[in-house]
């Protein structure tokens, strides 16, 4: 065991990345792909960091340019209207008070680019946080660029779900839903480059469940479609909380998308796994300042692999590649991870995922 312990230990000390924390040497390791997707616990300090490196380093290597954020996509749409004006109304309408650090450095990154090459937002989760209010600020904002005729039967739904009260909202965005399927052609003459921004919003799921990654994947099916009509070779980049990247939930969103036959990046996809140590999360006990995959995956090792990193009392996030993960004495799955991220000391973020 001690043996084993020193071989692992000498492994990772290989790729020890610490507080200068780079994508590009994660990136080197991965392979080419379709999808990319990391894991997290929310509301930690070191995610916005890992997301930042990771999705302007693979735009820059591998031109993916779609962020896809466990988030509906009525938020994301603010987001990409930040990006293509600076107006930091859009933001601040999503949270006054956090930095937005992340979105700002895609901004300036963005504003480099072409405009093919640019990084872009697409939400895939429920929409009916804080009762629709995302939702109806997102399809007033459609319906103010579209200039939609009030004589219109889709500017009729859409106002419709703008004034719903919260028990109607469901409903109503059902109902426009079901419009935009029977009148394709016409709600994209009119809705043009908004038109899949709306189809998103009303096929997503509206109440929050934990067993909601169905949805999302069939949203995933239906914004992959749209894309090939503009890009031959659209490329994703996304975080996502542990649960939705764990290799043995098969329902999950990571594992459908690698495996399942009918997935448009079918066996396409690096899943990078996450282990805090030491670190905080919003409104967490202190028994979850140590929490990931690892302790999922390890249990029987996990306090084996913490006394390998007691060495670093700093901010440090190490990259573990695929070899050292599968000489860990984990379950099988850990095998699925392209590599794990190792997070020490990081404490929470106060604004969660806009900090």
């Amino acid at each position: 065991m001690r043996y084993h312990s020193v071989l692992i230990l000498f492994l990772i000390n290989q790729s020890i990345l610490a507080q200068d924390f780079s994508g590009i040497k994660v990136i080197d390791s991965l392979e080419d792909n379709k999808f990319y997707i990391v894991g997290q616990l929310h509301c930690n300090l070191a995610n916005n960091i890992i997301e930042k490196e990771l999705l302007l380093g693979l735009n820059s290597k591998y031109g993916v340019q779609y962020n896809i954020i466990e988030y509906g996509h009525s938020v994301a749409l603010l987001i990409n209207e930040y990006l293509n004006s600076g107006q930091d109304s859009f933001l601040k309408y999503i949270n006054p008070h956090a930095n937005f650090s992340l979105v700002k450095a895609i901004k300036t990154f963005n504003d480099s680019l072409s405009t093919d090459n640019k990084i872009k937002f697409y939400g895939l989760d429920f929409e009916g946080r804080f009762e629709g209010k995302f939702t109806k600020h997102a399809i007033q904002h459609i319906v103010n660029q579209t200039k939609l005729s009030p004589l219109s039967q889709l500017f009729h739904l859409m106002r419709s779900i703008i004034d719903a009260k919260p028990p109607q909202m469901q409903n109503k965005i059902e109902n426009l839903r079901l419009f935009l399927a029977k009148n394709n052609g016409e709600c994209r003459s009119l809705l043009k480059d908004y038109f899949l921004d709306l189809l998103l919003i009303v096929n997503a799921q509206y109440k929050f469940s934990p067993n909601r990654d169905g949805t999302m994947v069939d949203n995933f099916y239906r914004l992959y479609r749209e894309l090939l009509l503009t890009n031959s070779d659209p490329r994703f980049f996304a975080s996502f909380g542990t649960g939705h990247i764990n290799p043995s939930n098969k329902r999950g969103i990571a594992m459908r998308l690698l495996k399942d036959e009918s997935s448009p990046v079918n066996q396409k996809v690096s899943v990078i796994g996450v282990q805090y140590i030491n670190s905080g999360f919003y409104k967490a006990s202190v028994e979850k300042q140590t929490d990931g995959n690892l302790s999922y995956l390890c249990e029987n090792s996990i306090s084996d692999i913490k006394q390998l990193f007691e060495f670093n009392q700093s901010h440090s996030i190490t990259y573990i590649s695929k070899k050292t993960l599968n000489l860990l004495n984990c379950k099988r799955d850990i095998s699925t991870f392209s590599g794990l991220l190792f997070i020490q000391n990081y404490g929470e973020a106060p604004f969660c995922y806009w900090q």
